[in-house]
């Protein structure tokens, strides 16, 4: 039996799909990403964003990259992930822009 139906009648019904990540381990690829060659960069917190939380990033060592790929990766609390784009600390307003791209493949297919 359809669970989009009623059991005994047949008859349709709202029916909630599975969730299903398009993106998850989809390609992604940024035009600016941190790392190479390693530098700071800095979270701003606070209203005013004055007060700065700072880590290195460096895409040689794998515990210090913040790659693209992260976007669409399985993240986890014990294991936190997370795309980084290049700093704009002290001032340097370039890249003013980002891009990311992200690549569906087949679900994109699918989706149309």
């Amino acid at each position: 039996m359809d669970e989009c139906a009623e059991e005994r009648s047949g008859r349709p019904q709202r029916c909630m799909p599975e969730f299903v990540n398009a993106a998850f381990n989809a390609t992604v690829l940024a035009t600016h990403t941190c790392g190479s060659p390693a530098e700071e960069y800095c979270v701003q917190t606070g209203v005013t964003g004055v007060t700065q939380s700072c880590h290195l990033c460096d895409a040689a060592q794998p515990h210090l990259r913040h790659g693209a790929a992260f976007l669409t990766d399985y993240n986890s609390p014990a294991d936190a992930t997370w795309w980084q784009s290049r700093t704009m600390l002290a001032g340097v307003q370039h890249p003013t822009a980002v891009n990311l791209t992200l690549h569906l493949g087949w679900w994109l297919d699918l989706m149309i």
